[in-house]
């Protein structure tokens, strides 16, 4: 079930100035609007938007009584699913510069624009209507019924009859040049109807955490992660799923769960977002059926009867017949023949080296860098080389990098790497971490 957070606005707030900042990271591009932000005033004609359209462009939109008093659309269209962006969206119809009338910004910067219309009149955000966040509801009736958000959220901010730059929320990092999140927002009060809901509080990700301390409610279940601007985590990538192992497989790669959760498709292949050349990294699998291989790939399957398990670039383990795979070679030792496990996986890329185990016991000794199951790394084609994949027949993979969750299941313990990041549901070996851009900075990418 779809799932998105809403409040009842009180009355008096001003509705022609305002100021709404989002970071976001968007896990699915299903062709369809995905909404940031709504607020509908009663019937299908009287509402703002903040949406990501079908084509993945972003728009800014006002429409008053069914015609548009103020458009943005954006030239460019955002498909990065593997990375967080900021969104900033000014409203301020009173200025006296028709330019200044109607803002955007994405990443701190003003996109090009293929519409620009400054509005005309007042918007319908900060009065009586509903807010949506996540979600549209055409008719007020504060039951959604379209344009999920389908992704990640964090800092969701709204101040009301007031205008702050964008360099209010976040900032240019002096070494990358990456647009990063300054935490804090304004040091200001949010006005009538302002809001803050940072999304930290594992257990209230609707708690809203300005001055005016409203409550929201929660449609659906929420999913807490430790995914967020200042550190982002590793998922499958659904811009890289293919299927096709054997001659007449037919199915569509499916990634769901904030991308941790892959299968319902025949012979589907699945790779990650992030990987590594130098840092030591851990990971978890949970596979609800043994015929499924998983480990670490090096290059893209060349298509055909190599796809999937049988491409000589994989290092995988494969439960259904006990076996491990080492770049085209099958060999035994694989691990027992036993549907709902979990599998561990440590990789040490500069040494070439690779453990895996299951339910909490190891094969070899990763912290002592002995008895490794794997001595060689795949056949190279990515940089950084080495990816953490799946291949799976018509079941599911659920992929925890840190992120604290299976698919939408949490790991339900609180380990964490060396550093003191993520959460996963067995002891991470010394001297290795979560694949997240927080680690690969500070360890080595």
């Amino acid at each position: 079930m779809a799932a998105y957070i809403y409040i009842d606005p009180a009355a008096g707030a001003t509705t022609s100035k305002w100021t709404y900042s989002v970071w976001c990271k968007r896990t699915g591009l299903n062709g369809l609007p995905q909404s940031l932000l709504t607020s509908t005033g009663g019937t299908s004609t009287t509402y703002t938007e903040i949406t990501f359209n079908a084509d993945d462009t972003l728009t800014f939109y006002n429409s008053d009584g069914g015609s548009a008093d103020g458009q943005l659309k954006t030239s460019a269209k955002y498909r990065n699913i593997g990375a967080w962006m900021h969104v900033v969206c000014i409203y301020d119809s009173a200025n006296g510069t028709t330019t200044d009338k109607m803002k955007m910004y994405v990443n701190g910067v003003e996109p090009d624009f293929q519409t620009d219309d400054a509005p005309s009149g007042n918007t319908t955000i900060g009065n009586t209507y509903p807010h949506f966040i996540g979600a549209y509801d055409s008719d007020a009736s504060r039951t959604a019924n379209t344009q999920y958000f389908l992704g990640d959220m964090s800092h969701s901010q709204m101040y009301n009859n007031a205008v702050y730059a964008v360099t209010d929320f976040g900032s240019f990092d002096a070494t990358s040049g990456i647009w990063k999140i300054k935490t804090s927002g304004p040091s200001a009060t949010y006005g009538t109807n302002g809001w803050f809901l940072k999304m930290e509080d594992r257990t209230n990700l609707d708690l809203d955490s300005s001055d005016n301390a409203y409550t929201f409610s929660t449609s659906g279940t929420l999913t807490a992660t430790y995914d967020n601007p200042s550190n982002n985590f590793c998922t499958l990538n659904p811009l890289w799923t293919d299927t096709g192992y054997w001659s007449g497989d037919t199915g569509t790669p499916d990634i769901s769960d904030g991308n941790l959760q892959g299968g319902k498709a025949t012979h589907c292949n699945y790779l990650s977002t992030m990987a590594t050349d130098t840092m030591k990294c851990y990971w978890e699998v949970y596979v609800n059926d043994t015929n499924q291989a998983f480990g670490i790939v090096g290059a893209r399957p060349t298509g055909g009867v190599t796809q999937g398990y049988n491409d000589t670039t994989y290092n995988a383990v494969y439960p259904y017949a006990s076996k491990i795979r080492t770049n085209g070679s099958e060999g035994s030792g694989g691990p027992a023949t036993t549907a709902d496990s979990y599998y561990m996986f440590a990789l040490d890329p500069a040494n070439n080296k690779m453990w895996y185990g299951r339910e909490g016991t190891w094969v070899g000794d990763p912290a002592a860098g002995t008895g490794a199951t794997w001595t060689t790394l795949p056949s190279v084609e990515f940089t950084p080389t080495a990816h953490p994949m799946a291949t799976t027949q018509e079941n599911n993979s659920y992929f925890n990098f840190g992120n604290g969750y299976f698919g939408g299941t949490s790991s339900g313990t609180t380990e964490a790497d060396d550093a003191g990041i993520g959460q996963f549901k067995y002891n991470v070996p010394t001297g290795f971490y979560a694949l997240c851009t927080k680690n690969i900075k500070a360890y080595g990418g």
